[in-house]
Parts: C-alpha cells; structure tokens; sequence
C-alpha cells in the first residue's frame, strides 16, 4: 500500500492517482488510510473503463488548496 510513502505524500503534497480495482484491501483500505493520515486532500473515484465494465477504478486525491476537480477538462 502507501506506506512506504507517506512522508513524501506529507512532504510534497502530490496529486494522487491510484488503482484500486485489484483486491478488497485496495478498494476500501486506500481511502481510509489516506483519510487517516489527515492530509487535506479531496477525493474522487473514476471509472476509466467503458460503464459496462467494473475494472480500471481510480481513487483521485489532490491538495484542497487546488480547489474542485473541473469536469470541463479533458
């Protein structure tokens, strides 16, 4: 998991963008401990594959001093 990264996710505050299709303990565990590390970041999931398909989930995460994700970007 991110772990391993966390002082440099509290260092460097990234945008974060991370699969969370592969097992159980990545769907829900990377969310949470995310929000545990008290970052102020906001979060969003995006499906990448077509809507038929429940694979390529993405768990967004940017600082909130960068503001809303806009939905009229590419």
């Amino acid at each position: 998991m991110l772990c391993g990264a966390q002082e440099t996710i509290r260092r460097a505050h990234p945008v974060l963008s991370l699969a969370i299709y592969h097992n159980k303990e990545e769907m829900l565990g990377t969310y949470a401990f995310l929000k545990s590390l008290q970052l102020g970041y906001r979060y969003r999931i995006l499906q990448l594959s077509p809507p038929w398909e429940w694979h390529e989930l993405c768990l967004l995460a940017w600082p909130e001093e960068f503001g809303e994700l806009r939905a009229d970007l590419p």
